[in-house]
C-alpha cells in the first residue's frame, strides 16, 4: 500500500479548479492593459508636432486663459453698466478703472484680440479671444481659443483643420468624385 491507495482502489479524479476561468480571464485583461499603456505611450511621444501630450497642454492652457478671461469678462460687464450698455473702443479703456494693469498686460503678452460687437451681433459673437497654441495629431493641427462672447460666456472652441491639399495629393488614382 503506496499513499493510502492499494492497486483494488481507483485513484480519484482530479477536480477543475473552480477559479481557473478568473485567471484566464485576468491574464487577458492584464494584456490589453499593457497594449492599451504602450499605445498611449507611442502616442504622447510620437509625432513631429508633440502628438497628444501637446495636445493636453493646449487644451490645459486653454483653460487656464479662460479663468483669466472671466475677470476680464466681468471688468467689461461693468464698463457697460457704467456706460448704457456700449462696449469700450479698446481695451486699454477699461484700465485702471474696471481692469488692473496686470491683466490688461496678460492681455497683450497673450494677444488677445478684442472685437466690440454690432448690436445686431449674435450672442456668440466672440468680443475677446486669446489663441492657446496648437498641436497636430494624426496629420489634424487642433487649435484652441479661449473667449468672452456677447452672452458674457467665457468659452473655449477647439477647431481641427485638415489640409484637404495634402490629404488629395495622398490619394494615389482620382476617384468619380474629384472629376465634378
Amino acid at each position: 500500500m503506496t499513499g493510502g491507495y492499494n492497486s483494488l482502489t481507483p485513484r480519484p479524479i482530479p477536480q477543475k479548479r473552480k477559479d481557473a476561468g478568473w485567471i484566464w480571464a485576468l491574464v487577458g485583461c492584464g494584456g490589453l492593459v499593457v497594449i492599451v499603456v504602450i499605445a498611449l505611450t507611442i502616442a504622447f511621444t510620437s509625432s513631429k508636432k508633440g502628438g497628444v501630450g501637446k495636445l493636453f497642454n493646449s487644451i490645459i492652457e486653454a483653460s487656464t486663459e479662460g479663468e483669466q478671461l472671466i475677470s476680464v469678462r466681468d471688468s467689461l460687464k461693468k464698463y457697460r453698466v457704467d456706460h448704457k450698455g456700449a462696449y469700450p473702443k479698446s481695451l486699454s479703456e477699461l484700465v485702471p478703472n474696471y481692469l488692473s494693469q496686470e491683466y490688461s498686460d496678460y492681455l497683450a503678452e497673450h494677444k488677445a484680440v478684442y472685437l466690440p460687437p454690432a448690436p445686431n451681433a449674435p450672442p456668440d459673437f466672440a468680443v475677446i479671444t486669446i489663441s492657446s497654441g496648437s498641436s497636430e495629431v494624426l496629420g489634424q493641427k487642433q487649435f484652441y481659443y479661449a473667449k468672452v462672447l456677447k452672452s458674457d460666456e467665457v468659452v473655449m472652441d477647439q477647431v481641427t483643420r485638415t489640409n484637404l491639399e495634402t490629404k488629395r495629393s495622398r490619394s494615389s488614382t482620382p476617384s468619380e468624385e474629384d472629376n465634378f
